[in-house]
Formats: C-alpha cells, structure tokens, sequence
C-alpha cells in the first residue's frame, strides 16, 4: 500500500507535562483538575521554568528519550521507527481545550515541526466527562469534519491513521468509533511493551478481493504454508505479512482477514491455475471443469491447492487434508492414469485422475470413475 502521503490523526492529552510536574503534588493536583481554557496566573511562573526545561529536552532528546515522556510522542516515534526526517506527512493533532491538553499539544506539535512534519492542533469544545449533551455536540462536530476534511484526503490519496494514543477516555473513544468509517488504519500501544501496532479498517479491508485477484497465486502458496520466492512477496503490500519464527514470511492478521473474507468469491469464479509447478492441466480436465458450479469450482481449487502441498511436501502434509485430497495409486491403472485423488460426492463421486511425468504430475481427467 502506497504510505508516500500519510494524515496522522492523534488525539492527546495532557500527560507531557503532567509527568515532567509529577514532583510537585500541588502543581500536579491542579493539572488533574484543570477544565478551564487558561492556567491561575500564581503558577504560572513555576509552570514556565518546567516548560522552558521540557523544550529543550524535546529539542536534544534522543528517540529513546522522547519515547519515556508520554504516549502521545512514543506513539509517534514508533510510527516513523525512530526516524521522523523520513516521513514528511501532514499531522492533525487533536485535543480538549483545557490549558494543559492545549499546552501539552503546542510542544508535541513544535516538536513534529523540527522533523520537517506539517503539522495543526485542533481544540474541540465540550469533551469533558460527565457533561452528555456537550459530548454529543461535540461528537457530531468532529464526526462532519471527518466528512468534510477527510474525504478530500482520501480524493488526493492520502493514507489515513487515526492515532489514539492520549487524551481523555473520551477523545480516544470518539477516534475508535469513527476509525472503521474514515480512517485506513489506526494505531495502539499495547501493554506492557508498549509495542505498536496499526489495524487495518473496513476502508482497507474492502479493497481485499482487488488485492487478491492481482496476488492470488502468492496468497494462496501463503495460506498453504508453502514457500514463495523474494520477489514476489516484495510486491504485495507489506502488512498483510508477518516472519514467523522461522523466519519465513507468512499471512499476517490482515492478510488472514483478507484470505479468509475473498477466499470463497475468489475460489467459486473459475478453476484457477495450480499453485505448483508440480502440476500439468490438461485440455481434457479443463474441459471436465468447465461446466462446473460455483460450489464446485471452489471444491476443486481446494483439491488442487492440497495436491499443490503434498507434491512439495509429501510425507510433511497436515493429516486432515491429506485423508481430504485421499491421493492414491490406482489397483488397475487407467490410461493414461495410475493415479488418483478425491474430488467430491453428491449424485457420483468425482474425482481427480492422472500421472506422473518425471516429478511433475499431469491432471488427465475430471469425473467420475469410468463404468
């Protein structure tokens, strides 16, 4: 997926400067309770000389450093592996707009800026906790911006990750809801590694089925269990990937979801081409199957996909789908065919005949058992 122009939508909150005022229980007391749009002008002296402080940590810091002053900035520091010159994204921060949220953004947001980031913060009225009919206002207003703002975005083919990584409960609430609507991706930090990971949302997943079709014969060797040249998996999108321990690349999350939600409409078309190079088709078995339902063709894609793994893998093929495929030497050859396998059962059994050309196996009939 083409990431050349991301919008990082990441909701914060005031836990910057809470944790660099955590020394002090007075200044740490009024910034829990703070509500207000502007701090009592009797801390405002102390406040200055911890910000002053705080910014030039953010100016020197290492990652590793920045990553410890609070969710929002280890979130965003993971986004980019550390390296924020390489990305040059557009960033919508948003936030309540009480003083230490509206401070806290501010340095976030200049710290963005010294990466070369473009970068907005954007206050939203009514956010505070236990006040239902301004959180429902406040709701609403977002959720049109989303409409308005983020369309546009999506028409110049910006991806979209929505970053819930601070704030209030609920302002990452409100991005959660709203991600599987506008958003390509969203972001967590999970617990206690603090690790992230990006989920991919409806938006992405719809587009499933075209990603398929232009990949299937990679997808399908992946959720095999089969193995697939470098090349071909430096041209599918990378997060539908994942190393196992192994070190072989296998179907991520997303690419299980994707698999799993296009397999059927994939499989039930037509019968697709061998996953291995192992197998020859036939003229006579393409005729055998072009008439076949859609129940049918996905029936025989499945049989040519575990006949794909027993021929590479033999002996090391998962038990149930090799008593599945059922392959077999025939008693009495029929020629061509010395072998066959299980197809399916209704009014006839149907079954996959053929034989062997060196190691390759050639497919030389569908159907029945001839009378």
């Amino acid at each position: 997926m083409d990431m050349d122009h991301q919008l990082i939508i990441t909701a914060c909150g005031r836990e910057l400067i809470r944790r660099q005022c955590a020394d002090d229980p007075r200044l740490s007391r009024i910034l829990l309770r703070a509500g207000e749009s502007t701090p009592d002008t009797e801390i405002v002296p102390e406040l200055e000389k911890r910000l002053d402080t705080l910014r030039q940590m953010l100016l020197n810091a290492t990652p590793g450093v920045i990553s410890t002053l609070c969710p929002e900035l280890l979130s965003l520091v993971q986004i980019y592996g550390g390296d924020l010159k390489n990305g040059h994204d557009r960033h919508i921060l948003i936030h309540s707009q009480a003083w230490p949220d509206s401070i806290s953004v501010a340095l976030i947001a200049d710290w963005l800026r010294s990466h070369g980031q473009s970068v907005e913060t954007m206050g939203i009225d009514g956010l505070r906790e236990g006040e239902t009919t301004a959180l429902h206002g406040a709701m609403a207003r977002f959720t049109r911006w989303c409409g308005d703002v983020l369309t546009n975005y999506k028409i110049y083919e910006f991806h979209i990750l929505f970053n819930p990584a601070g704030g209030s409960r609920i302002l990452v609430g409100l991005l959660q809801t709203l991600a599987p609507f506008y958003a390509h991706e969203s972001a967590y930090l999970l617990e206690p590694g603090r690790n992230l990971v990006r989920l991919p949302m409806p938006s992405v997943q719809a587009k499933g089925q075209r990603i398929l079709q232009k990949h299937q014969h990679t997808f399908r060797r992946l959720a095999m269990g089969l193995e697939v040249h470098p090349e071909k998996l430096d041209k599918i999108p990378h997060e539908v990937l994942m190393q196992g321990l192994d070190d072989r690349s296998r179907l991520s999350f997303y690419g299980e979801l994707l698999w799993d939600h296009n397999r059927r409409d994939l499989y039930g078309e037509s019968m697709l081409e061998p996953i291995s190079e192992h197998i020859i088709l036939t003229e006579a078995f393409r005729d055998g199957a072009a008439e076949l339902d859609r129940d049918r063709h996905i029936l025989l894609n499945e049989r040519l996909d575990q006949l794909s793994i027993y021929l590479e893998q033999g002996e090391c093929m998962d038990r149930t789908a090799a008593s599945a495929l059922s392959f077999q030497p025939l008693k009495e050859p029929i020629e061509p065919s010395t072998h066959r396998c299980h197809g399916w059962a209704d009014k006839a059994l149907w079954q996959l005949w053929g034989h062997y050309e060196g190691s390759r196996f050639v497919l030389d009939r569908l159907g029945p058992a001839p009378k």
